[in-house]
């Protein structure tokens, strides 16, 4: 597992929840972290000089176990020799025909209607809803009880923060944050900080 913090904890939760995969270590950017145990595991903090001078090293398997989206994709695009496996938590509802990318995480109480599309890399928390036909784009986390209403796109590196509403057949753009609380009933430029009920653009008023 790529990261070592709250989210990785989490992920590594429901990892063992599934039983699928077993958790063979955690890596982590902060040098400053050298040796640390982390959830029993001593913590690996130069992956790249690891990897060449451990020629017995045998994992093909990774998961970035990192909140950030941004961080995320950089992350992705520098992992070529991995495969990236989904993780379904058992207590989700994910009906027959979603599709869901490779490394995205879907959390328990999650609601996932038929139709719908997940990207890689995404985060699905704690009793989100993704209404039917909804595509959702690589590198985006649905907060915790976000309700994604039907035939909404999201696009990639986008936050949808806790309690959100998406009415609709509503458009947003990358890389854009919609604030906690916030309702969405309109298309949401990229890049946009969308915060309040009706929400507003907050990146207009500097």
């Amino acid at each position: 597992m790529y990261g070592a913090g709250g989210h990785a904890r989490v992920i590594f939760e429901i990892i063992k929840t599934c039983g699928t995969f077993k958790v063979t270590g955690f890596i982590d950017d902060d040098e400053g972290r050298s040796g640390e145990n982390f959830l029993g595991y001593e913590l690996i903090t130069n992956f790249l000089k690891y990897e060449t001078t451990n020629r017995d090293l045998n994992v093909s398997n990774m998961f970035l176990s990192i909140g950030d989206n941004v961080t995320r994709e950089r992350i992705a695009g520098k992992m070529k020799n991995y495969e990236f496996p989904t993780v379904v938590h058992p207590d989700a509802i994910v009906c027959t025909d979603v599709k869901i990318g490779c490394g995205t995480v879907i959390m328990p109480g999650v609601i996932v209607e038929p139709g719908a599309v997940i990207g890689e890399h995404c985060i699905i928390n704690n009793g989100a809803i993704i209404g039917h036909g909804s595509r959702i784009g690589d590198f985006c986390h649905i907060s915790g009880n976000a309700v994604i209403s039907g035939e909404v796109i999201v696009g990639k590196v986008s936050f949808i923060a806790i309690g959100s509403c998406i009415t609709p057949q509503v458009t947003i753009g990358e890389k854009c944050l919609i604030g906690a609380g916030s309702v969405i009933s309109r298309d949401v430029p990229a890049g946009a900080k969308m915060v309040g009920n009706p929400a507003r653009n907050m990146t207009s008023f500097k």
